[in-house]
C-alpha cells in the first residue's frame, strides 16, 4: 500500500471517528441494550489485572501470604469470566445477520476436533478436541476455523466497513 493511500485512509478513518453523529456500528448494542464493550466490565478487567500483576499495591493491600494464592485464583477466574462475556457479546452483536450470530454461538458452544501442529517438524500434527470457550488458548485456535466452519468472516483489524473500501 502506498504511503499516500495509507495516509488518505488514516485521515478518512480519523474524520469518521471524530464526527459528532452516531457511530454507525462502531458503538455496538448488546441484546439488552447495553453498549459494548461494557465500561464497567473493562474497568473491572483493568483493576483485576493490576491486582494480579502488582499484588499488595492494587486491590486489597492487606492480603496475607497464605491467602495470596487463593486471591490470585479468584481474580483470574473473574477475569476469565469478564473477558469471555465481553468477547462473546462482541462476536454476537457485530455480525449483521441473525443466522450468522446463531452460527457463531453454536460454533463456540460446540467442541471442535482438529489437527494441531505439534512436534519437531512442520509435518507433525496431533488430533485434539477443544472446547472454544474453555481457555484463551483454545479460543484463539478455534477462531482460526470460524470462517471455514460457519462461513462467517470477522474482520478484526479494522473498524467496521473499512475493509470493504480497500
Amino acid at each position: 500500500m502506498s504511503p499516500t493511500r495509507l495516509n488518505n485512509q488514516l485521515q478518512q478513518t480519523i474524520s469518521q471517528l471524530s464526527e459528532n453523529s452516531p457511530l454507525h456500528g462502531l458503538s455496538l448494542e448488546h441484546r439488552d441494550g447495553d453498549p459494548l464493550p461494557s465500561q464497567q466490565a473493562l474497568a473491572e478487567v483493568v483493576d483485576l489485572c493490576r491486582s494480579v500483576f502488582f499484588p499488595g499495591y492494587f486491590g486489597q493491600p492487606a492480603i496475607s501470604a497464605r491467602m495470596q494464592t487463593y486471591h490470585l485464583g479468584v481474580s483470574m477466574e473473574r477475569l476469565h469470566t469478564l473477558l469471555t462475556e465481553q468477547i462473546m457479546a462482541g462476536l454476537c452483536t457485530t455480525l449483521p445477520v441473525e443466522e450468522a450470530k446463531l452460527a457463531v454461538e453454536k460454533f463456540l458452544a460446540t467442541p471442535l476436533t482438529l489437527d494441531i501442529p505439534q512436534g519437531e517438524t512442520i509435518r507433525d500434527f496431533v488430533t485434539k478436541t477443544l472446547e472454544p470457550l474453555a481457555s484463551l488458548e483454545n479460543f484463539k485456535v478455534c477462531l482460526t476455523r470460524l470462517w471455514g466452519q460457519t462461513g462467517v468472516r470477522v474482520e478484526w483489524s479494522m473498524p467496521p466497513g473499512l475493509a470493504e473500501r480497500l
